[in-house]
């Protein structure tokens, strides 16, 4: 394997095909959930790892020494289906602007309710739920209807359904 490991893997030196656990990035992930579990921002998170000495390993997505948790590929997925490629890097920044501005774990949430429900994603609708300041349900929140059963006993008045 030529390719870097994904963080918290290393190549087993016996086997370059094969990856272990590295140990030492173990405990950072660890903290990044349980910081991410406390509700943090991702520029929180990544200055208290800073801060507990855990390093980064040296690759692009690391800035000075820091931890740097982008949104992921979702807007070449979505804004770029949506709009020209210029107009969804506009959108885009907008959208990490108003994260930076005010609040990365609202907007992420957001984001995240947004791609999962609706079939649009823009700056404005993003910076509309931002400034109502309404956090959308949960993942974990589930909704289910109460199922009627009258609805199956009239199934049994058609000869047609008896029949099969």
């Amino acid at each position: 394997m030529s390719f870097l490991p994904p963080y918290g893997m290393k190549k087993d030196p016996k086997d370059p095909k094969k990856l272990k656990i590295n140990f030492d990035e173990q405990r950072a992930i660890k903290r990044m959930i349980e910081l991410r579990k406390a509700v943090l921002a991702f520029r929180a998170i990544a200055r208290q790892l800073t801060e507990k000495g855990i390093q980064p390993r040296k690759v692009r997505r690391i800035f000075k020494g820091r931890y740097v948790l982008v949104y992921g590929k979702w807007r070449n997925d979505l804004l770029r289906n949506q709009y020209s490629p210029r107009r969804a890097n506009k959108q885009y920044l907008e959208i990490l602007e108003l994260a930076a501005k005010d609040s990365e774990t609202l907007v992420n949430d957001i984001l995240r309710f947004l791609i999962n429900q609706a079939d649009e994603v823009n700056f404005e609708i993003v910076l509309q739920m931002v400034t109502s300041r309404q956090r959308p349900p949960s993942i974990a929140e589930v909704n289910v209807q109460a199922v009627d059963l009258t609805v199956y006993d009239q199934l049994l008045k058609y000869e047609e359904a008896l029949a099969v």
